[in-house]
């Protein structure tokens, strides 16, 4: 409630999740999702279907934390700061229609960047692996290689005073 502002009273009255579902499965198609910090959202969507004595649907799924990490070299990959970054606001962070904005303008502008066509064309330029999950299999959407894309070496300060 402090994050997102919704009360119990706001969905009382809500479709319970095994309802809702299809209408999502059926929009997203054979798309990839994308979200930032996709590991909690793709945790909801599992939390909620153990609720409901259902089955997870399957998606492939992109997280635009993970591939900040990996393209961008930034003092935090929250999502606000992502945005800023990449030349752009976020305003009312937090708000769901607000940040899937954001979330589409760094995938665009990562896209751009990287001359890539499409989702999967980005995650493999950038190194990312895409996730999946499906009848009860998941697997996260996380960085291929340790390299160091993006990232400027830092040298030691050898006058640095070592105890901070």
């Amino acid at each position: 409630m402090n994050i997102h502002g919704i009360t119990p009273e706001m969905v009382a009255e809500a479709p319970r999740w095994k309802e809702v579902l299809p209408h999502i499965v059926d929009f997203v198609g054979a798309d990839t999702l994308v979200a930032h910090n996709a590991a909690f959202d793709t945790g909801v969507i599992r939390y909620a279907c153990a609720a409901d004595d259902i089955q997870w649907p399957a998606f492939d799924f992109l997280c635009t934390l993970v591939a900040a990490r990996k393209a961008l070299a930034l003092p935090s990959y929250r999502l606000p700061y992502v945005a800023a970054s990449l030349g752009f606001s976020l305003e009312n962070h937090h708000d769901a229609h607000a940040d899937a904005e954001a979330v589409v303008k760094i995938v665009n502008q990562l896209a751009q960047r990287e001359n890539a066509t499409d989702v999967q064309d980005l995650a493999q330029k950038i190194g990312v692996r895409l996730g999946t999950m499906s009848l009860g299999k998941y697997s996260g959407s996380v960085a291929q290689s340790s390299s160091s894309r993006g990232f400027t070496p830092v040298s030691v300060n050898a006058n640095a005073d070592s105890d901070g």
